[in-house]
């Protein structure tokens, strides 16, 4: 493989059956894929970062804040918005074309790899543990892809593991359970013995589910009152509210890090600075003629509120007109979605995609979506093409430009056009 187009081409041919089938996620594949490899996972200092919504942005924190300190760190995110690189970055730089083919090559070559017939997350997973030990980083960052008890990043039995819980809502509840406390018992399975555990305060449910985990297998829990932190922190101008979240969450990591492992202390210029790091598809802004283009990919209840209150926030007076798509898996909460939506704006576009990233996502059907906008009292329009879509709304005459619903529809849209 010598470019990105021969290895995706490559990659769906490992592409399992629809993510909805409780059926086809376990650790079976991991536990046989890793010994062949040489268990590097178990070779590397690693911060696992699991949650419903904020851990990729954790991770990039995380990440950004130990790299200043002068380690090499490993990022490793889903899924990936612009390029398959993206899941495996050194100091927040995905490799480049080059180097990666180079060592993707070497890994598919190893022996036994392709004939376990790895599933296509499985497969990035186990090559971004191999490539983070093979270049020698000092610490990896491995955010969850799906719940975190059975996700196939869950392969580590190494006791200095750091394990990093985001906020819990409801999501995948066919896979991860239909109660809070189910869904984080999946979050919290991350945790195994003598780990040290961070998150911020939640729900007292929440929290229990966490407090007894850390008791029976005999780890470490540290959490933080966002509410003291956010008093005395300084962040930047227009940082939304829900990634200072993140942002004091990763920090606090680093601090116990830095003091473990005697790094590099930062001043606040530094600690300062991090919080510029460019997350891919969250709250990020451009500008384009005057008017702002935000992505968002916030899909489900809970991170579509966290996105509408900081647009509120950042642009109280500014008119809003949303592209928007939702995934067929989350067809039972499009009122509630769309409902959060209706707070920014009356006006919206609706869209569609289809894509192949872990598994083939295919979104809602545009005349579905706008239907169900009608009767919500939406002035919409549909169009099927994402590419088409989104020119449309380029057209609009507001302040702000928002595309949000899924990651994959704003991947759609990268993958089609530039946007600078």
């Amino acid at each position: 493989m010598n470019n990105f187009e021969d290895v995706n081409k490559f990659l769906e041919g490992f592409v399992p059956g629809a993510i909805s089938d409780p059926g086809v996620y376990t650790l079976d594949k991991m536990k046989k894929l890793m010994p062949l490899l040489g268990l590097p996972q178990e070779r590397l200092k690693v911060i696992h970062v699991a949650g419903t919504s904020g851990k990729t942005s954790t991770a990039y924190y995380l990440a950004s804040i130990l790299s200043k300190t002068g380690a090499k760190v490993g990022l490793s995110v889903s899924p990936h918005i612009y390029e398959v690189n993206e899941r495996v970055q050194i100091n927040n730089i995905p490799l480049d074309e080059k180097e990666y083919c180079q060592l993707f090559n070497r890994f598919i070559s190893i022996d036994g790899v392709i004939g376990l017939k790895p599933s296509y997350f499985e497969l990035l997973v186990a090559f971004a543990y191999w490539l983070f030990n093979e270049l020698g980083c000092d610490y990896v960052v491995m955010e969850v892809g799906l719940g975190g008890l059975i996700d196939g990043t869950n392969v580590i039995q190494n006791p200095n593991k750091i394990a990093v819980i985001t906020d819990i809502g409801l999501d995948h509840t066919r896979i991860l359970g239909h109660t809070i406390q189910e869904i984080a018992r999946q979050k919290a399975g991350i945790i195994f013995p003598s780990n040290h555990v961070f998150a911020l305060e939640q729900s007292e449910l929440i929290n229990n589910v966490f407090k007894s985990k850390v008791e029976v297998v005999g780890a470490q829990l540290h959490t933080y009152s966002e509410t003291e932190q956010t008093d005395k922190t300084r962040f930047i101008p227009k940082l939304p509210s829900y990634q200072q979240r993140n942002w004091l969450l990763a920090s606090k990591v680093v601090n116990f890090i830095a003091k473990r492992d005697n790094l590099t202390v930062l001043d606040q210029n530094e600690l300062f600075d991090s919080q510029r790091t460019v997350v891919p598809g969250r709250m990020q802004t451009f500008t384009i003629n005057d008017q702002k283009l935000i992505f968002d990919g916030g899909h489900n209840p809970q991170k579509l509120k966290a996105m509408v209150t900081s647009v509120k926030k950042l642009y109280p007076e500014d008119k809003v007109s949303v592209l928007v798509s939702f995934g067929v898996a989350k067809s039972e909460s499009v009122v509630e979605n769309l409902g959060i939506i209706k707070e920014l704006t009356d006006h919206i576009i609706v869209t569609e995609f289809s894509i192949v990233e872990d598994y083939h996502h295919k979104s809602m059907k545009s005349k579905e979506l706008e239907a169900i906008s009608n009767d919500l009292g939406f002035i919409v329009r549909g169009i099927p093409d994402p590419a088409g879509a989104f020119d449309m709304l380029l057209q609009e005459k507001a302040d702000i430009l928002l595309v949000t619903g899924s990651f994959y529809l704003i991947s759609s849209i990268f993958s089609k056009r530039k946007v600078t």
